[in-house]
């Protein structure tokens, strides 16, 4: 994504790889990388990305030991997850 005039380039913790985004999004991803870090200090994503002036984001699944999925973390992290993008299409990225 290039930069926009005035808005910094910032590092996503989440993502583990430049991410561009302006000043509007990046505290809504900082929140949003807290709270995920409170379900499980080892999340990982498989996607962000902006689409149709929102963002996209696509939590990893999590297995337990037994190798059984983790449902009731998916559901958690789905709806910190899709809060995120629906205010992230309420807010200007670059304000």
């Amino acid at each position: 994504m290039p930069e926009a005039e005035g808005c910094d380039m910032v590092f996503v913790n989440l993502f583990h790889a430049p991410l561009g985004v302006g000043p509007g999004w990046t505290a809504l991803l900082d929140q949003l990388h807290r709270d995920l870090l409170t379900l499980a200090p080892d999340y990982q994503l498989d996607d962000l990305a902006t689409r149709f002036g929102g963002l996209c984001i696509h939590i990893a699944d999590r297995f337990d030991e037994a190798g059984e999925y983790n449902g009731a973390f998916m559901d958690a992290a789905t709806a910190l997850s899709d809060a995120a993008e629906t205010v992230s299409e309420h807010t200007c990225e670059l304000c």
